[in-house]
Protein backbone atom coordinates (compact mmCIF):
# COMPACT_ATOMS: atom_id res chain seq x y z
CA UNK A 1 0.00 0.00 0.00
CA UNK A 2 1.82 3.75 -0.72
CA UNK A 3 0.22 6.52 0.81
CA UNK A 4 -1.16 8.14 -2.09
CA UNK A 5 -3.99 6.01 -2.36
CA UNK A 6 -4.66 6.43 1.72
CA UNK A 7 -7.89 7.79 2.09
CA UNK A 8 -10.23 7.55 4.85
CA UNK A 9 -13.98 6.69 4.05
CA UNK A 10 -17.21 8.37 5.41
CA UNK A 11 -18.81 11.93 4.93
CA UNK A 12 -16.64 13.75 8.17
CA UNK A 13 -12.90 13.10 6.29
CA UNK A 14 -14.45 14.04 3.53
CA UNK A 15 -15.48 17.50 4.43
CA UNK A 16 -11.91 17.96 5.89
CA UNK A 17 -10.63 17.43 2.87
CA UNK A 18 -12.79 19.63 0.88
CA UNK A 19 -12.66 22.38 3.62
CA UNK A 20 -9.29 21.90 3.55
CA UNK A 21 -8.76 22.60 -0.05
CA UNK A 22 -11.24 25.52 -0.25
CA UNK A 23 -9.28 27.04 2.84
CA UNK A 24 -5.64 26.48 1.29
CA UNK A 25 -7.11 27.76 -2.23
CA UNK A 26 -8.60 31.03 -0.63
CA UNK A 27 -5.44 31.69 1.52
CA UNK A 28 -3.46 31.32 -1.84
CA UNK A 29 -5.62 34.08 -3.55
CA UNK A 30 -5.44 36.73 -0.20
CA UNK A 31 -1.57 36.42 -0.17
CA UNK A 32 -1.43 36.75 -4.31
CA UNK A 33 -3.59 39.91 -4.37
CA UNK A 34 -1.26 41.79 -1.57
CA UNK A 35 0.44 44.88 -3.09
CA UNK A 36 1.92 45.81 0.19
CA UNK A 37 4.84 45.07 2.06
CA UNK A 38 6.38 41.85 1.65
CA UNK A 39 5.97 40.75 -1.65
CA UNK A 40 8.10 38.36 -2.38
CA UNK A 41 7.49 36.00 0.78
CA UNK A 42 3.71 36.36 -0.08
CA UNK A 43 3.99 35.16 -3.63
CA UNK A 44 5.93 32.16 -2.49
CA UNK A 45 3.83 31.31 0.62
CA UNK A 46 0.60 31.99 -1.95
CA UNK A 47 2.49 29.07 -4.42
CA UNK A 48 3.04 27.18 -1.73
CA UNK A 49 -0.50 26.81 -0.75
CA UNK A 50 -1.90 26.78 -3.90
CA UNK A 51 0.47 23.39 -5.10
CA UNK A 52 -0.32 22.14 -2.01
CA UNK A 53 -4.08 22.00 -2.17
CA UNK A 54 -3.63 20.94 -6.16
CA UNK A 55 -1.63 17.93 -4.15
CA UNK A 56 -4.93 17.01 -2.44
CA UNK A 57 -7.24 17.48 -5.35
CA UNK A 58 -4.87 15.23 -7.01
CA UNK A 59 -5.03 12.49 -4.05
CA UNK A 60 -8.72 12.85 -4.06
CA UNK A 61 -9.52 12.38 -7.36
CA UNK A 62 -7.23 9.01 -7.84
CA UNK A 63 -9.33 7.47 -5.24
CA UNK A 64 -12.32 7.97 -7.60
CA UNK A 65 -12.85 5.19 -10.04
CA UNK A 66 -10.04 6.55 -13.45
CA UNK A 67 -10.29 5.88 -16.96
CA UNK A 68 -9.12 3.02 -18.46
CA UNK A 69 -6.37 5.13 -20.96
CA UNK A 70 -3.66 3.51 -19.77
CA UNK A 71 -1.10 6.19 -20.48
CA UNK A 72 -3.50 9.22 -18.69
CA UNK A 73 -3.11 7.16 -15.57
CA UNK A 74 0.29 6.94 -15.15
CA UNK A 75 0.62 10.91 -16.51
CA UNK A 76 -2.08 11.80 -14.05
CA UNK A 77 0.04 9.86 -11.15
CA UNK A 78 3.19 11.30 -11.68
CA UNK A 79 2.19 14.36 -11.88
CA UNK A 80 0.65 13.84 -8.30
CA UNK A 81 4.29 12.67 -7.38
CA UNK A 82 5.94 15.76 -8.71
CA UNK A 83 3.20 18.52 -7.17
CA UNK A 84 3.98 16.21 -3.56
CA UNK A 85 7.59 17.33 -3.93
CA UNK A 86 7.20 20.55 -5.42
CA UNK A 87 5.73 21.21 -2.16
CA UNK A 88 8.47 20.48 -0.19
CA UNK A 89 10.82 22.56 -3.04
CA UNK A 90 8.03 25.71 -2.17
CA UNK A 91 8.37 25.30 1.62
CA UNK A 92 12.08 25.79 1.19
CA UNK A 93 11.93 28.86 -1.01
CA UNK A 94 10.08 30.16 1.46
CA UNK A 95 11.67 29.28 4.54
CA UNK A 96 14.89 30.57 3.04
CA UNK A 97 13.49 33.92 1.72
CA UNK A 98 11.84 34.50 5.33
CA UNK A 99 14.81 33.64 6.93
CA UNK A 100 17.36 35.84 4.42
CA UNK A 101 15.41 38.18 2.46
CA UNK A 102 16.89 36.31 -0.51
CA UNK A 103 15.62 34.11 -3.26
CA UNK A 104 17.41 30.96 -4.69
CA UNK A 105 20.48 31.84 -7.19
CA UNK A 106 19.95 31.51 -10.30
CA UNK A 107 22.87 29.09 -11.06
CA UNK A 108 21.59 26.83 -8.59
CA UNK A 109 18.28 26.45 -10.15
CA UNK A 110 18.82 23.47 -12.33
CA UNK A 111 19.63 21.53 -9.48
CA UNK A 112 16.33 22.36 -7.70
CA UNK A 113 14.54 21.92 -11.00
CA UNK A 114 16.27 19.20 -12.78
CA UNK A 115 15.28 16.72 -10.07
CA UNK A 116 11.32 17.08 -11.03
CA UNK A 117 11.90 15.69 -14.73
CA UNK A 118 13.67 12.85 -13.25
CA UNK A 119 11.03 12.31 -10.37
CA UNK A 120 8.69 12.70 -13.38
CA UNK A 121 9.97 10.64 -15.88
CA UNK A 122 11.14 7.62 -13.47
CA UNK A 123 8.19 7.32 -12.06
CA UNK A 124 6.21 7.22 -15.56
CA UNK A 125 8.43 4.61 -16.79
CA UNK A 126 7.94 2.91 -13.40
CA UNK A 127 5.07 2.12 -12.45
CA UNK A 128 2.37 0.11 -14.46
CA UNK A 129 -0.61 0.25 -12.96
CA UNK A 130 -1.20 3.48 -10.82
CA UNK A 131 -4.75 3.04 -10.47
CA UNK A 132 -4.40 -0.16 -8.40
CA UNK A 133 -1.31 -1.06 -6.07
CA UNK A 134 -1.86 -4.79 -5.92
CA UNK A 135 -0.45 -5.39 -9.18
CA UNK A 136 2.44 -6.94 -11.24
CA UNK A 137 4.52 -4.25 -10.42
CA UNK A 138 5.60 -4.87 -7.05
CA UNK A 139 8.54 -3.40 -6.89
CA UNK A 140 7.84 0.04 -9.07
CA UNK A 141 6.32 1.04 -6.47
CA UNK A 142 8.63 1.07 -3.88
CA UNK A 143 11.13 2.53 -6.20
CA UNK A 144 9.06 5.39 -6.28
CA UNK A 145 8.15 5.27 -2.86
CA UNK A 146 11.54 5.31 -2.22
CA UNK A 147 12.36 8.74 -4.80
CA UNK A 148 9.65 10.35 -2.54
CA UNK A 149 11.35 9.72 0.74
CA UNK A 150 14.85 10.58 -0.12
CA UNK A 151 13.37 13.84 -2.15
CA UNK A 152 11.56 14.70 0.54
CA UNK A 153 14.82 13.88 3.34
CA UNK A 154 17.23 16.26 1.39
CA UNK A 155 14.81 19.33 1.84
CA UNK A 156 13.68 18.83 5.34
CA UNK A 157 17.98 18.23 5.94
CA UNK A 158 18.13 21.64 3.77
CA UNK A 159 15.23 23.54 5.70
CA UNK A 160 16.91 22.99 8.68
CA UNK A 161 20.17 24.10 7.75
CA UNK A 162 18.88 27.29 6.93
CA UNK A 163 16.97 27.73 10.25
CA UNK A 164 20.09 26.76 11.88
CA UNK A 165 22.15 28.68 9.88
CA UNK A 166 20.16 32.11 10.48
CA UNK A 167 21.12 31.98 14.37
CA UNK A 168 23.31 30.62 16.57
CA UNK A 169 20.48 30.31 18.65
CA UNK A 170 17.64 29.05 16.79
CA UNK A 171 14.89 30.05 19.72
CA UNK A 172 16.13 33.67 19.38
CA UNK A 173 14.79 33.85 16.13
CA UNK A 174 11.09 36.27 16.27
CA UNK A 175 9.29 33.31 14.37
CA UNK A 176 10.45 30.57 15.74
CA UNK A 177 7.43 28.65 16.79
CA UNK A 178 5.79 29.35 13.65
CA UNK A 179 9.00 27.84 11.69
CA UNK A 180 8.48 24.86 14.20
CA UNK A 181 4.93 24.00 13.32
CA UNK A 182 5.92 25.12 9.85
CA UNK A 183 8.50 22.10 9.64
CA UNK A 184 6.49 20.02 12.23
CA UNK A 185 4.00 19.76 9.74
CA UNK A 186 6.15 18.13 7.19
CA UNK A 187 8.12 16.11 9.36
CA UNK A 188 5.02 14.27 10.11
CA UNK A 189 3.97 13.54 6.60
CA UNK A 190 7.54 12.77 5.76
CA UNK A 191 7.27 9.70 8.89
CA UNK A 192 4.08 8.26 7.30
CA UNK A 193 5.86 8.29 3.94
CA UNK A 194 9.16 6.60 5.70
CA UNK A 195 6.06 4.50 7.42
CA UNK A 196 4.93 3.49 4.08
CA UNK A 197 8.34 2.56 2.34
CA UNK A 198 9.60 0.52 5.49
CA UNK A 199 6.12 -1.83 5.88
CA UNK A 200 4.80 -2.16 2.38
CA UNK A 201 7.22 -5.21 2.28
CA UNK A 202 5.44 -6.96 5.23
CA UNK A 203 1.71 -7.50 5.42
CA UNK A 204 1.62 -5.30 8.56
CA UNK A 205 1.17 -2.72 6.32
CA UNK A 206 -2.58 -3.12 6.07
CA UNK A 207 -2.68 -2.85 9.68
CA UNK A 208 -1.42 0.80 9.53
CA UNK A 209 -3.76 1.90 6.36
CA UNK A 210 -6.31 3.86 8.77
CA UNK A 211 -3.93 5.62 11.34
CA UNK A 212 -1.81 6.44 8.02
CA UNK A 213 -5.10 7.66 6.40
CA UNK A 214 -6.16 10.01 9.73
CA UNK A 215 -2.41 11.32 9.19
CA UNK A 216 -3.54 12.48 5.94
CA UNK A 217 -6.33 13.80 6.50
CA UNK A 218 -5.88 16.15 9.28
CA UNK A 219 -2.38 17.38 9.20
CA UNK A 220 -3.26 19.17 6.02
CA UNK A 221 -6.43 20.51 7.65
CA UNK A 222 -4.48 21.56 10.27
CA UNK A 223 -1.69 23.31 8.56
CA UNK A 224 -3.55 25.11 6.69
CA UNK A 225 -6.32 26.82 9.43
CA UNK A 226 -2.41 27.54 10.98
CA UNK A 227 -2.01 29.68 8.53
CA UNK A 228 -5.56 31.07 8.66
CA UNK A 229 -5.25 31.62 12.07
CA UNK A 230 -1.31 33.77 12.17
CA UNK A 231 -2.78 35.54 9.01
CA UNK A 232 -5.37 36.80 11.35
CA UNK A 233 -3.51 37.15 14.68
CA UNK A 234 0.22 37.36 13.59
CA UNK A 235 1.10 38.31 10.17
CA UNK A 236 4.33 39.65 10.32
CA UNK A 237 4.84 36.03 11.45
CA UNK A 238 4.38 34.74 7.81
CA UNK A 239 6.26 37.73 6.15
CA UNK A 240 8.41 39.47 8.20
CA UNK A 241 12.09 38.79 7.46
CA UNK A 242 13.14 36.37 10.78
CA UNK A 243 16.35 38.22 11.12
CA UNK A 244 17.99 37.75 15.32
CA UNK A 245 18.48 41.35 15.02
CA UNK A 246 15.20 42.26 15.58
CA UNK A 247 15.42 40.95 19.50
CA UNK A 248 16.18 43.23 22.07
CA UNK A 249 18.03 46.64 22.29
CA UNK A 250 21.89 44.52 21.81
CA UNK A 251 21.01 42.59 18.86
CA UNK A 252 19.96 46.25 16.91
CA UNK A 253 23.04 47.90 18.32
CA UNK A 254 25.50 44.36 16.90
CA UNK A 255 23.68 45.26 13.47
CA UNK A 256 24.35 48.83 13.48
CA UNK A 257 28.08 48.43 13.92
CA UNK A 258 28.24 45.30 11.55
CA UNK A 259 26.63 47.08 9.20
CA UNK A 260 29.20 50.56 9.57
CA UNK A 261 32.17 47.91 9.57
CA UNK A 262 30.56 46.71 6.26
CA UNK A 263 30.34 50.21 4.62
CA UNK A 264 33.94 51.10 6.00
CA UNK A 265 35.54 48.28 4.26
CA UNK A 266 33.96 48.84 0.80
CA UNK A 267 33.91 52.86 1.21
CA UNK A 268 36.89 53.48 2.81
CA UNK A 269 38.64 50.76 2.06
CA UNK A 270 37.86 50.18 -1.32
CA UNK A 271 37.09 46.18 -1.06
CA UNK A 272 34.58 46.47 -4.30
CA UNK A 273 37.58 46.97 -6.19
CA UNK A 274 38.56 43.15 -5.89
CA UNK A 275 37.45 41.13 -8.82
CA UNK A 276 37.07 38.42 -6.42
CA UNK A 277 35.03 39.77 -3.73
CA UNK A 278 32.40 37.12 -2.19
CA UNK A 279 29.90 37.17 0.82
CA UNK A 280 32.57 34.89 1.61
CA UNK A 281 35.60 36.95 1.67
CA UNK A 282 33.84 40.57 3.43
CA UNK A 283 32.93 37.67 5.98
CA UNK A 284 36.11 36.33 6.75
CA UNK A 285 37.51 40.05 7.08
CA UNK A 286 34.71 40.93 9.94
CA UNK A 287 35.18 37.86 11.31
CA UNK A 288 31.59 36.93 11.44
CA UNK A 289 29.43 33.95 10.00
CA UNK A 290 28.01 35.00 6.16
CA UNK A 291 24.46 34.71 7.06
CA UNK A 292 24.31 37.15 9.63
CA UNK A 293 26.33 39.70 7.32
CA UNK A 294 23.91 38.95 4.62
CA UNK A 295 20.83 39.49 7.19
CA UNK A 296 22.27 43.01 8.20
CA UNK A 297 23.06 44.18 4.59
CA UNK A 298 19.35 43.16 3.90
CA UNK A 299 17.54 44.73 7.12
CA UNK A 300 19.70 48.02 6.98
CA UNK A 301 20.29 48.65 3.22
CA UNK A 302 17.82 46.93 1.76
CA UNK A 303 19.87 45.60 -0.75
CA UNK A 304 21.58 41.61 -1.06
CA UNK A 305 25.29 41.75 -0.83
CA UNK A 306 26.03 41.51 -4.97
CA UNK A 307 23.71 44.70 -5.20
CA UNK A 308 25.38 46.85 -2.65
CA UNK A 309 28.66 45.96 -4.29
CA UNK A 310 27.51 46.75 -7.46
CA UNK A 311 26.62 50.03 -6.43
CA UNK A 312 29.87 51.36 -4.76
CA UNK A 313 31.60 50.42 -8.09
CA UNK A 314 29.52 51.68 -10.08
CA UNK A 315 29.27 54.65 -8.20
CA UNK A 316 32.77 55.12 -8.65
CA UNK A 317 33.01 54.10 -12.14
CA UNK A 318 30.35 56.96 -12.80
CA UNK A 319 33.42 59.42 -10.89
CA UNK A 320 36.29 58.09 -13.18
CA UNK A 321 34.49 58.19 -16.88
CA UNK A 322 33.94 61.64 -15.60
CA UNK A 323 37.57 62.99 -13.69
CA UNK A 324 40.12 60.24 -15.47
CA UNK A 325 39.02 61.26 -19.44
CA UNK A 326 42.67 59.28 -19.91
CA UNK A 327 41.26 56.07 -18.61
CA UNK A 328 39.33 53.81 -21.62
CA UNK A 329 36.30 52.33 -20.49
CA UNK A 330 38.11 49.00 -20.17
CA UNK A 331 40.43 50.03 -17.78
CA UNK A 332 37.76 51.47 -15.67
CA UNK A 333 35.88 48.51 -15.21
CA UNK A 334 39.22 47.00 -14.26
CA UNK A 335 39.71 49.40 -11.88
CA UNK A 336 36.43 49.07 -10.42
CA UNK A 337 36.03 45.22 -9.94
CA UNK A 338 34.77 43.93 -13.22
CA UNK A 339 35.92 41.28 -15.29
CA UNK A 340 33.50 40.80 -17.58
CA UNK A 341 32.33 43.89 -19.59
CA UNK A 342 28.44 42.48 -20.36
CA UNK A 343 27.95 42.24 -16.43
CA UNK A 344 29.73 45.83 -16.28
CA UNK A 345 27.44 47.36 -19.09
CA UNK A 346 23.83 45.90 -17.54
CA UNK A 347 25.10 46.98 -14.00
CA UNK A 348 26.18 50.07 -15.24
CA UNK A 349 22.42 50.55 -17.90
CA UNK A 350 20.32 49.42 -14.15
CA UNK A 351 21.57 51.72 -12.06
CA UNK A 352 22.45 55.11 -14.47
CA UNK A 353 19.68 54.33 -17.10
CA UNK A 354 22.62 54.56 -19.80
CA UNK A 355 25.79 52.89 -20.85
CA UNK A 356 28.93 53.96 -20.13
CA UNK A 357 30.06 55.62 -23.15
CA UNK A 358 26.92 57.25 -23.60
CA UNK A 359 28.02 58.54 -19.72
CA UNK A 360 31.08 59.31 -20.26
CA UNK A 361 30.59 61.70 -24.02
CA UNK A 362 27.70 63.23 -21.80
CA UNK A 363 29.84 64.43 -19.32
CA UNK A 364 32.79 65.20 -21.62
CA UNK A 365 34.48 68.90 -20.26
Amino acid sequence: MHLHFVMMDGILPQIFVYFTIIQSLLLALHFYTMKKGENTKARILSSLLFVYSLTIIVFRLLQEPTPSNFVYNRIFFSVRIDLSCSVFFLLYCYIKVLLTGNLLKKRTLPYHLLPFFLIFALTFFTINSPSNYISSDYWGWHFVSFLTVLYYTIYLILIWREICLSSNNCRSIPNFPWLMVLLGSFLILWISEVIVFVFSFTELIFALIQPLAVIYTIVPFLFVNTILMLALKKPKWLLSTSTPFLNGNKQTTDMKTLINDVIWLLSDQEMFKDSELDLNKLSDKLNRHPRIVSLAINEKEKMTFSELVNKYRIEEAKKQLIFCPEKTIQEVMFDVGYNSKSAFNHHFKKLTGCTPSKWKNFNKK
